[in-house]
């Protein structure tokens, strides 16, 4: 694998993977060298979190009721009852758990997450629009969005409608984080989506991503593209086209991490070493874009590259030529190429090596999908030419 950089500054980080463990060297003079005190400040942005992840049957009925207040409304009552329908049967436990005290409420988001005022006007942009509190079982939506939105609405035609789809969207998203926690106030941990607040090594990323997609699929928003997780949207779209829809949405519900999503991996031929080196770098993606918009980074390639390096592994393994040209194209659908940023109206140039990954699934299409049966059409014709002529060397026809 190559080694991934970013760029903050004016300095090119570059990460390494050694014995299972990430580490950061600059690049100076061609030469890589350890980085310095202020430099080592910048890493250590990366990796601070907020103590909290950012952002239909009689058993439902009886916990609507005993919920006191917050989910009485008819349009949140729906919502609740969707995302019921979205959880494998047995990964309910955290859903009907927490809807019991579950509460939410419309907060000043922007001063209790901002640290400085100068902070505050990134939040908009960084997409932190509300965002569910485990210990207290609460969601919290930001008034300022509210109040955006709602001026927003004003110039569209449907403006109630307008309004409340994307105040749904809203909920949906922080509902669906309530449905996928389990809080241990004794070792004061949370366990949420693919995330673990008590490791060192942590998935919110990937987290706010899938949890972003379900609420896309399900309760379109109109300001997707401007999503503060539109990569980790399409990233974690990969995931689950290579490792299937069912043992992501069983892991992320059931708050267990990342182990049964590896186990599939490693069946496509990504090892356990790589699939962490994978996970760590779809984090530090996520950490770099949040903490400093203005970045410059290969990592994204590299991490498109072993999605594709499994892909490839699933198709080989697929002997249904339809079903295999089938997840070619719908793989391309969701991958990140500079000519899918740019249609996105996002900035192609603050990513390296993306021509590269064109390259490669361009090599996976042209092998094993669509194009694929032409020339296997045309090596069967020949084939058979060379076998009427009597020639009979496999050679001659490979």
């Amino acid at each position: 694998m190559k080694n991934s950089y970013f760029i903050i500054g004016g300095i090119k980080y570059v990460v390494i993977f050694e014995n299972g463990k990430i580490s950061f060297l600059k690049e100076d003079d061609n030469q890589l060298v350890p980085l310095n005190e202020q430099e080592l400040k910048v890493i250590d942005t990366l990796y601070k979190y907020d103590d909290r992840p950012i952002i239909v049957n009689t058993m439902m009925d009886q916990l609507i009721a005993d919920n006191k207040g917050s989910l009485n409304g008819k349009s949140t009552q729906e919502i609740v009852r969707c995302i019921e329908q979205l959880i494998p049967e047995n990964c309910r436990g955290n859903f009907y758990r927490n809807l019991k005290t579950l509460n939410y409420d419309i907060v000043d988001t922007f001063k209790e997450i901002s640290p400085s005022k100068d902070q505050s006007s990134k939040q908009w942009e960084s997409g932190i629009t509300g965002y569910y509190e485990y210990k207290s079982n609460s969601i919290c939506l930001d008034s300022s969005f509210i109040k955006k939105i709602f001026e927003l609405s004003k110039e569209e035609k449907n403006s109630n409608s307008f309004f409340v789809n994307e105040y749904r969207h809203l909920l949906f998203h922080e509902l669906l984080h309530a449905a996928s926690t389990r809080y241990d106030s004794t070792a004061n941990i949370a366990f949420s989506g693919f995330d673990n607040t008590g490791s060192e090594n942590r998935n919110v990323g990937l987290t706010e991503g899938f949890t972003e997609a379900i609420a896309s699929a399900n309760l379109p928003s109109s300001y997707e593209k401007s999503s503060g997780y539109f990569n980790e949207i399409y990233i974690s779209l990969q995931l689950a086209a290579i490792v299937g829809t069912d043992v992501m949405l069983s892991s992320y519900f059931s708050a267990n991490g990342l182990e049964a999503i590896k186990e599939k991996l490693n069946e496509y031929g990504i090892d356990i070493e790589t699939a962490n080196a994978l996970f760590d770098l779809i984090e530090l993606n996520f950490s770099i874009s949040k903490a400093y918009p203005d970045f410059q980074n290969g990592i994204l390639a590299n991490i498109e590259t072993i999605m594709l390096k499994s892909l490839l592994n699933k198709v080989k393994k697929e002997s249904n030529y339809e079903e295999r040209v089938k997840i070619i194209e719908n793989f391309e659908k969701i991958l990140i190429t500079p000519e899918f940023l740019e249609k996105n109206n996002k900035d192609k140039n603050k990513y390296g090596g993306l021509e590269d990954v064109v390259n490669f699934y361009s090599f996976i299409k042209k092998t094993y999908g669509s194009n694929s049966k032409i020339e296997l059409d045309e090596m069967f014709n020949k084939k058979v030419d060379i076998l009427q002529e009597g020639k009979q060397d496999e050679n001659s026809y490979k």
